[in-house]
């Protein structure tokens, strides 16, 4: 009997020094995730800060980026429409100076609505739009769902989006310089 309390006690031990070990692990791979989803947070506003200052950014022949703070103003005019109806300076007004304020705030790369979360009981976290956020909140409270579903879609670009795009203008930049140079050789080209 003793024998076989002795190997439980030992057994036990291992199994609590293996556990322990895991969630050491856990926690080490936890802040490396965390340290990673902040440097592509960073990595994702330098981004928009370079794409701003591009010369073909916002041109008609240049590039775009789907920036945060496209948002869809038909649930704001509804809403604005129905709660300020009888507002003395008129709803449309009021309308547009409470979207100009939101498109402004979204754009913000300092305005931060997101939280990093687990997902199942796996160790996988995921970062996704904090809906406790006060701003949040507050917008859902005084406009409603519609108008916060507006909010929140044009919150939802991801970094995947940006190195898609910027891809894809590097692309089409190399296109447009071989265009170019095929131009040059073919008008120095000597007539026969």
């Amino acid at each position: 009997m003793e024998k076989k309390l002795a190997e439980f006690d030992e057994r036990f031990d291992s199994l609590n020094e293996e556990m322990e070990n895991d969630q050491m692990t856990i926690s080490n791979l936890t802040a490396k995730e965390r340290a990673a989803t902040e440097e592509l947070e960073k990595a994702r506003k330098a981004s928009l800060k370079v794409l701003e200052k591009h010369p073909s950014f916002g041109k008609e022949d240049g590039f775009y980026v789907r920036r945060m703070g496209q948002i869809d103003d038909d649930p704001w005019l509804r809403e604005c429409e129905t709660r300020f109806k009888r507002a003395k300076d008129g709803w449309q007004l009021i309308c547009g100076t409470k979207l100009s304020a939101w498109v402004d705030k979204i754009r913000d790369p300092e305005f931060h609505c997101f939280k990093t979360v687990q997902v199942g009981t796996e160790d996988k976290w995921k970062r996704v739009l904090d809906e406790n956020n006060e701003d949040l909140l507050a917008l859902k409270k005084e406009l409603g769902e519609e108008v916060l579903k507006s909010v929140t879609t044009a919150l939802e670009t991801t970094l995947s989006e940006i190195i898609e795009l910027l891809t894809r203008a590097a692309v089409e930049g190399r296109r447009k310089k071989a265009a170019v140079k095929r131009r040059r050789l073919v008008d120095n080209a000597p007539i026969r």
